[in-house]
């Protein structure tokens, strides 16, 4: 299989980590579940959701880091066996600290690495094409619910919290390892077939350091933008 078909193949890698990574979104089946099952108060078990967020915010800057030094691969496999264990472990959590300590910090860790690495693997794969390559990877983070949603609905009603947290755990487990064998980057100087690099104002090719891009007022403008528009649908999610 050449270059040009592998980057499908790749694009699908990503598009299923970040399906994955959507399983967040049906995180208020599971809060009334845990405050029904346990007793626990309300504000203590959001918190968990809100610590998840920081967490998995947290991570993207490690990933950035990482994915210069490690192969995107080895990295997505490490952030999802972080993020399947977070699940996982979840089960036995019958305290507050230990839903802190498995779901929110252990999850929203590797939520965060396989979600930047992903994103940015695919898109590097698609320099002719990074509006689909975005598009399929948001898009699947955002159409998983039409998945999880039921499923979690499902295990909850018929095995109860704890089992449904091992249960997902397992499923993300093995999408992590089938994932993680078809995510890698694309080879040093390689383009599409038939498309040339050519002059685009609005994209600097050769990007940019981390601190020369921190002396950019857009960046700052660009978090702000993105923590605003984000923040109202993660408040409605949690």
């Amino acid at each position: 299989m050449g270059a040009s078909a592998n980057r499908w193949v790749v694009l699908a890698a990503a598009g299923t980590f970040n399906a994955l990574v959507g399983a967040v979104y049906v995180w208020s089946i599971f809060y009334s579940s845990l405050s029904s099952t346990y007793g626990w108060a309300p504000q203590a078990t959001a918190f968990a959701y809100s610590l998840y967020i920081v967490s998995e915010c947290c991570a993207g800057f490690l990933a950035g880091w990482l994915q210069n030094r490690m192969k995107p691969g080895i990295l997505s496999l490490c952030g999802g066996c972080s993020f399947a264990a977070g699940w996982f472990f979840a089960g036995f959590a019958d305290a507050i600290p230990l839903l802190y300590m498995t779901y929110s910090i252990m999850g929203g860790i590797g939520s965060g690495i396989i979600y930047n690495v992903s994103v940015s693997t695919a898109t590097a794969w698609f320099p002719d094409k990074r509006g689909l390559a975005n598009g399929v990877c948001v898009g699947t983070t955002g159409l998983s619910p039409i998945i999880f949603a039921p499923l979690g609905n499902f295990l909850i009603t018929t095995m109860g919290v704890s089992m449904s947290f091992h249960i997902c755990g397992i499923i993300f487990a093995v999408g992590v390892v089938v994932a993680s064998r078809f995510l890698a980057a694309p080879p040093k100087d390689w383009t599409p077939e038939n498309w040339i690099r050519g002059d685009r104002s609005s994209i600097q090719e050769d990007g940019l350091t981390t601190l020369q891009m921190l002396k950019k007022p857009t960046a700052y403008l660009m978090w702000l933008l993105f923590a605003v528009a984000a923040s109202a649908g993660m408040m409605v999610i949690g």
